[in-house]
């Protein structure tokens, strides 16, 4: 199992919210989310992307984000999720098998780098990390990315939203449009007039 940990703009309204949580509320953000997957799954392989912004000193977004889950790791038994868990012992498994990608630049870009990242490795399954106001897509695109490579692990693709949306917004303030699929529609509502 691979997990990838989406990215998220270092000048994001709220990041430290999105990507870490609120321990008082205990919401996991992305970084704790991923920290129980990487747990449950017995995950091989953690990437986190992605180069698309950077700190006044050049720290690229996928580096800082693993930095700030490194450097707060013993905090994670704030969550209750994550209270049970021999912190230390993952803590050392996870540094010997998180990664960052930090060339890309987008969410599509870090899909094909990290799909090459995670195929390279052998990996079967793939567990998306991101919020709820971003995941949708997320898998969206990973679906089509991943099954553009013919990689194996696109029939194994899972997601596993935070509990942080982005500043303000909640998972309601996502649309999702999908195709007319229903047999019992009118299908004179498909044509263009």
């Amino acid at each position: 199992t691979g997990i990838l940990v989406h990215g998220c703009h270092l000048q994001a309204e709220g990041w430290e919210r999105i990507v870490w949580g609120d321990e008082k509320k205990q919401l996991l953000g992305r970084i704790p989310q991923a920290v129980l997957m990487a747990h449950t799954e017995e995950a091989e392989l953690i990437v986190f992307g992605t180069g698309g912004s950077e700190t006044a000193a050049g720290v690229k977004e996928g580096e800082y984000t693993m930095a700030f889950m490194f450097d707060n790791f013993e905090r994670l038994r704030c969550f209750e999720a994550l209270a049970n868990i021999d912190l230390k012992k993952l803590e050392k498994r996870m540094r010997t098998c998180s990664i960052v990608e930090s060339q890309s630049q987008n969410t599509a870009e870090e899909l094909q780098r990290c799909g090459v990242i995670l195929n390279g490795a052998h990996i079967e399954r793939v567990i998306l990390v991101s919020s709820p106001t971003h995941i949708p897509r997320c898998l969206r695109d990973a679906c089509g990315e991943f099954a553009r490579q013919g990689y194996s692990f696109r029939r194994h693709l899972l997601a596993a939203a935070s509990d942080t949306c982005y500043h303000n917004t909640t998972i309601h303030d996502v649309a999702i449009i999908e195709p007319p699929h229903r047999g019992d529609r009118d299908k004179a509502l498909d044509e263009t007039p």
